[in-house]
């Protein structure tokens, strides 16, 4: 019997290739971008929706919560200002670091002024009077409210703080109607708003912050400052040059004063002179020192030569 020949397969098992392992069998669909037509004839879409879609946001309300009215530049407050008077909100209704710009947009826009063919009439005893059209010539500050038929006073509605002072008209209040009292001379009651002084006046006064509101640069409190930041300079100047003298006289040991300062003196001693030279070599200097600075504040006598010098090799 012939023996039954044997092959390396009898002896070692083929191992099996993972990429021939059966693969369930699943049903994995992939979507097409393109509408194809279903059985029934009708066209379906089956992309499927972004992912962004899939994501809940909540829904804006188009309002920063950290805006507010001062520092949106956005804002356009005079879209936002009613006109009619009698329809106004106070300004003391607005939000603080609103109202200036506010009032800002109320100045520019100027007074309420409708010129009507008519008023309405209001009966006054045996007679019936209305608002005159040629008041707006006569008093610029003059408003109008055709939906209550009152007059008001432009500037004391912006910046009128205290309204229940014994001195206040009702144009800055709750509006004027009383015209039988208008044409009446002297005795005008808007004569009689308006006052003669600011001191005693509230409308006068209003008109005032009006005009420092629209220009700023011309403010009294504005010019000071600037007057004030000048003058500091100048003062640092003057005494930085002064204990430069007194350092360098100091340093080398030599006498502050002399045995005549006196302006017609040849000599006026270290101290002056060397102030002259620094003077003469700078003209910023010049204009700060000696006869050019205050009589209160040349730094010149022999005090102010005296106190800076125990700190004088610290401070500079």
């Amino acid at each position: 019997m012939q023996p039954i020949q044997r092959t390396v397969h009898c002896y070692f098992k083929k191992r099996d290739n993972p990429s021939s392992e059966s693969i369930p069998s699943t049903s994995i669909h992939i979507p097409s971008t393109d509408a194809t037509p279903s059985s029934s004839g009708s066209v379906t879409n089956t992309t499927p929706s972004p992912i962004s879609e899939c994501v809940t946001t909540p829904p804006s309300s188009g309002i920063d919560a950290n805006t507010t009215p001062s520092s949106n530049a956005e804002c356009q407050w005079s879209s936002c200002i009613e006109r009619d008077p009698g329809k106004r909100k106070a300004i003391s209704e607005f939000h603080v670091d609103a109202r200036d710009e506010i009032r800002r947009a109320y100045l520019v826009a100027g007074p309420y002024q409708p010129p009507l063919l008519s008023y309405k009439k209001t009966k006054f005893g045996n007679q019936r009077r209305s608002f005159q059209k040629n008041w707006f010539n006569q008093f610029k500050w003059l408003e109008y409210s055709p939906s209550e038929d009152k007059a008001y006073c432009f500037y004391c509605f912006l910046f009128l703080e205290d309204v229940h002072t014994t001195n206040i008209s009702a144009l800055a209040t709750v509006g004027f109607d009383n015209w039988k009292r208008v044409n009446q001379g002297i005795h005008c009651a808007f004569l009689s708003h308006v006052g003669t002084s600011p001191k005693s006046s509230p409308h006068l006064k209003c008109v005032e912050m009006a005009e420092y509101l629209m220009r700023p640069s011309q403010h009294i409190e504005t010019i000071i400052r600037a007057q004030t930041k000048e003058e500091t300079k100048k003062t640092r100047l003057r005494l930085k040059t002064s204990i430069m003298a007194v350092r360098l006289l100091a340093l080398q040991g030599c006498a502050f004063r002399g045995h005549d300062e006196s302006s017609s003196s040849l000599n006026r001693g270290n101290f002056i002179e060397l102030l002259k030279a620094f003077a003469q070599l700078n003209t910023e200097v010049d204009n700060v020192v000696l006869h050019n600075a205050p009589k209160n504040a040349q730094y010149i006598s022999p005090t102010v030569h005296v106190t800076p010098s125990p700190n004088i090799f610290t401070s500079m």
